[in-house]
């Protein structure tokens, strides 16, 4: 407030009150305050003469606000006091303000349809703007109620005892903090690693039994890969988690810690309150660690908080509870993924020193590998490839016959066994030959089975029951090979000896007397 004495010279609150103090606390004349101060003695006559005149006292002056102060002097009862309608009660309107699509004009139109002779427009929304400056940007009013879930990991570390080894192990303790109640949720991992920052996140999701709208995570690299205020990229593994619980992640800035200053204050809280209790106990493990955890976490959440006079689990249920989604009754499984990977020349992908195979025509397209931690998948444009059993990361391969060209699927196949199978195709005989050949079932000597499977192979050009007289044929003078069986086939040798109705061969040669020899003989004997 400012007054201009005689002189014209502006008289600012302050100096009024040091007028008022220098007459009531210093018992001083006017004269001496007016020389005092470089004022009027007819302003200092005046603010006292006024204070004189209003309903407050010199000791009440002191308590009020120097707004308040002016409406006094002016002969004006404060405008809270003038008010004949009821004065609003901002402290319940500014708790309703963190509930979803609530405004200060709703909260305005409703306080004046009850109250047609209350404070205007103007006054109300400054009592709520002077109200919300006070507000820390830590404290929940400032959030829409199950709106914003802080997602952070605590500086200190606490530790449990390997059984196993005798050692030390550090953990970490994820902290998970509501923007309008504060209600917290708080688990110990081995690490920040993206299964770990997954996995607290589902147990956070089922502690709170619902879905907030928005994540508000830090931009570590299991969250966010490349941080950016418009445009973060986040984790692959992440991204997928949020999309399963139909919610959005909105990373805080980076270096911007008031982005995230519920969970900032909620980390200081609990390692203030849980962290020192458990500094004398011994744990043996992290499920044992954790079990004392959520303990102390249900004392910290029912624990009054001295800003609000209730607590944050009373907060919760109040403000966010019924604004949370359901909860999806499926766990949600976790994989890490990698991205863009080309499919190499020999129809396989390289991921963690082991190569997996997808269906030749790939070669060369990009596909995301999505790890499940048993099984391995592999995808293009949605549709899943291949699927493999892990394999050890011993750069070996794990191939598919289905993801083979048709030559390649051959390769793979000959063998003992192969040679066998299609020999058989073509009957007894053929078999057997192929067995003489091959001597053993030692699939590894390639040089005898492409041998024995020339003369498979000439099905192609020969009648199979051909092939099959052909080789018997030869089976009962010696081993048959591709020249003999083929010059045979040409020649038509076979039929030409060969009895269909009888089990042996007959072989014909100048030495044997057919039936004609002993014909001509019994009709020489008749004439002599």
């Amino acid at each position: 407030m400012r007054r201009k004495n005689i002189r014209g010279k502006p008289i600012m609150i302050s100096k009024i009150r040091e007028i008022f103090r220098l007459h009531y606390d210093e018992d001083i004349c006017n004269e001496k305050i007016s020389h005092i101060l470089s004022c009027s003695k007819g302003s200092v006559f005046n603010y006292l003469n006024r204070l004189e005149k209003s309903t407050y006292s010199y000791l009440q002056t002191k308590e009020i606000s120097d707004q308040e102060l002016i409406e006094v002097l002016r002969n004006r009862t404060p405008f809270f006091k003038k008010c004949e309608g009821f004065w609003p009660d901002f402290d319940q309107l500014i708790d309703e303000l963190t509930r979803p699509h609530v405004t200060c004009q709703l909260l305005w139109e409703e306080y004046l349809f009850e109250n047609p002779k209350g404070i205007k427009r103007t006054k109300f929304f400054t009592e709520i703007s002077k109200r919300l400056k006070k507000v820390s940007p830590s404290q929940r009013m400032s959030h829409k109620g199950g709106e914003k879930l802080f997602l952070d990991y605590t500086g200190s570390k606490l530790e449990y005892i390997d059984v196993e080894s005798n050692k030390i192990v550090e953990v970490e303790a994820f902290v998970a903090s509501f923007g309008a109640s504060s209600y917290t949720y708080v688990e110990c991992t081995h690490s920040q690693k993206t299964r770990d920052w997954n996995e607290s996140h589902i147990g956070a999701f089922e502690f709170f039994n619902g879905i907030p709208k928005y994540l508000v995570p830090d931009n570590l690299k299991s969250a966010v890969i490349v941080a950016d205020s418009y445009n973060p990229i986040i984790n692959e593994s992440y991204k997928r988690l949020a999309s399963y619980y139909d919610t959005i992640i909105m990373p805080a800035r980076s270096r911007k810690p008031q982005d995230k200053a519920v969970v900032e204050a909620n980390v200081k809280a609990v390692q203030n309150f849980i962290f020192p209790r458990l500094r004398d106990q011994t744990f043996t493990s992290l499920a044992e660690l954790n079990l004392a955890v959520r303990d102390l976490l249900e004392i910290f959440n029912n624990k009054e908080m001295q800003e609000y006079k209730c607590s944050r689990r009373d907060r919760f249920i109040k403000l966010d509870q019924e604004y949370l989604a359901p909860l999806n009754p499926n766990r949600f499984e976790y994989a890490e993924f990698k991205l863009n990977v080309t499919v190499n020349k020999t129809y396989h992908v390289l991921y963690q020193n082991h190569y997996y195979s997808v269906p030749f025509q790939e070669i060369s397209n990009k596909v995301e590998i999505r790890d499940s931690g048993m099984t391995i998948e592999i995808y293009r444009s949605g549709e899943r490839l291949a699927a493999h059993k892990k394999g050890l990361p011993d750069r070996t391969h794990t191939t598919l016959e289905s993801h083979m060209p048709s030559n390649h699927k051959f390769q793979s196949q000959f063998g003992y066994d192969f040679v066998c199978k299609e020999a058989e195709k073509i009957g007894p005989s053929m078999l057997e030959a192929v067995k003489k050949i091959m001597g053993s079932s030692d699939a590894s000597n390639e040089y005898l089975s492409k041998k024995a499977y020339s003369l498979v192979v000439l099905q192609k050009d020969y009648n199979l029951c051909a092939i099959e007289k052909a080789v018997k044929y030869i089976l009962h003078f010696t081993t048959p090979t591709v020249e003999f069986l083929k010059s045979t086939l040409d020649q038509n040798l076979a039929n030409e000896i060969w009895e269909e109705d009888s089990s042996e061969i007959i072989t014909i040669h100048s030495n044997i007397r057919g039936a004609a020899h002993y014909q001509q003989k019994e009709i020489g004997e008749k004439i002599c």
